[in-house]
C-alpha cells in the first residue's frame, strides 16, 4: 500500500491552526503518559525502546510548539 498522508488523514479546513495544534499537544500528552508508564513498569530490556519514545515525543512536542508559535506569530 502506498497512500500519501492525506489519504490517511484529513485536516477540516474550518479548524484553525492553534486548535489543532492544541489538540495535537493534548494527544500526545496522554500518548506520553501511556510511554512513561511503560517505561517505569517494564521489564530491564524494554526499557530503552520505552526511552527510546519519549525521546521520540519530546522531539514532536518540540515541533508542535515551534508550528504554535509561528502560527501567533503576525504575518
Amino acid at each position: 500500500m502506498n497512500h500519501s498522508i492525506n489519504d490517511l488523514f484529513t485536516l477540516n479546513p474550518d479548524i484553525k491552526t492553534e486548535d489543532a495544534l492544541i489538540f495535537a499537544s493534548e494527544y500526545l500528552d496522554g500518548v506520553a503518559a501511556i510511554v512513561y508508564e511503560t517505561a517505569e513498569n517494564s521489564t530491564l530490556e524494554y526499557r530503552p525502546l520505552a526511552r527510546s519514545a519519549i525521546q521520540q515525543l519530546n522531539v514532536v512536542r518540540r515541533v508542535i510548539e515551534a508550528l504554535a508559535t509561528r502560527a501567533q506569530s503576525p504575518a
